[in-house]
């Protein structure tokens, strides 16, 4: 059995790897690809349905939408990296919802002009203690986000796919069915689903319109759930306080696009995960390892896609 990893800041997995499976080949890169029954990483997805003996590709990323549209992958079990980034994007979710809050952003702009600006002409703070929160998929990362702003006080709503078990982090838990009727109540609306058919757009110029006056959106899962223009046709016109997003659609934003000059918009270059001492490499290494084990073993994978 041959295993390619194809991503160099994770090639201290090999050692590992050598130690539990010595019978086992370990490449880096595009070396002997041609003979990888396991990949780690995936590399140019063009190439995977050539690859004859490939058997199993372990994803780096949480999300997995840009699979779907492959249809010929179906002989490879996939697995993602969900849980691996929870602590990391929820704290990026949470520092959003904070700024957007207490208007840092209106300050940093004053900060760049040299004004010291006077309180009272700013708009009035907002505390997460006391604010009802909707969770826009509340898997993994989103529960993570529930936590935070739960122990904060906030009134949280979940929204899922399926699974109305009620943690107990979450007040209240709908299928998405029931969206409609939950955004009016909403001060934050936050969204962690994947992108899906059932998804794209979900936040468009209808929902915007049902949303509470005054609210805040918080993407970090996939800009193209979200309408751009209708998006920001509700943030100009003064429907939202204002919206940060980690992800936009397209993405990257271009330069002229109009989003960049709106006051009340965060942006953040899809970089949620951060870098430095997050946690997230080493869980990624440790749900490889143990689903190399559970291939080798035959059984299902952890956080295994289907596709």
């Amino acid at each position: 059995m041959q295993i390619n990893i194809m991503a160099p800041n994770f090639a201290m997995i090999a050692e590992r790897l050598k130690e539990s499976y010595p019978e086992v080949t370990v490449a880096f890169g595009e070396n002997n690809l041609e003979n990888a029954d396991i990949m780690f990483g995936i590399g140019k997805i063009e190439r995977l349905p050539n690859l004859q003996n490939l058997k199993f590709v372990q994803l780096q990323s949480a999300g997995f939408d840009f699979l779907l549209e492959h249809k010929n992958l179906k002989h490879i079990k996939f697995a993602s990296a969900s849980g691996a980034y929870n602590d990391s994007i929820s704290e990026h979710m949470l520092a959003m919802n904070l700024i957007l809050f207490r208007h840092f952003n209106i300050h940093r702009d004053f900060q760049k002009m040299g004004v010291w600006q006077k309180w009272e002409n700013v708009p009035a703070v907002r505390l997460i203690k006391y604010s009802t929160v909707l969770i826009i998929g509340m898997g993994e990362i989103g529960g993570a986000y529930a936590k935070l702003v739960k122990s904060m006080g906030a009134y949280v709503i979940g929204v899922r796919r399926s699974n109305l078990g009620k943690p107990d982090y979450a007040d209240e838990v709908y299928l998405i069915d029931k969206l409609d009727d939950l955004l009016p109540r909403a001060d934050v609306v936050a969204i962690a689903a994947p992108l899906n058919d059932e998804t794209k757009h979900l936040i468009d110029v209808a929902a915007i319109a049902k949303m509470k006056d005054n609210a805040i959106l918080i993407n970090i899962a996939r800009g193209a759930i979200v309408d751009t223009e209708a998006l920001c046709d509700g943030l100009e016109n003064g429907k939202l306080a204002g919206a940060a997003l980690d992800v936009t659609d397209p993405e990257p934003l271009p330069a002229d696009h109009r989003l960049w000059g709106i006051k009340s918009a965060i942006i953040s270059p899809h970089c949620a995960g951060g870098a430095g001492k997050t946690g997230i490499q080493e869980a990624i290494i440790e749900i490889f390892l143990q689903n190399v084990a559970r291939f080798i073993a035959g059984k299902k994978l952890i956080n295994e896609i289907t596709i």
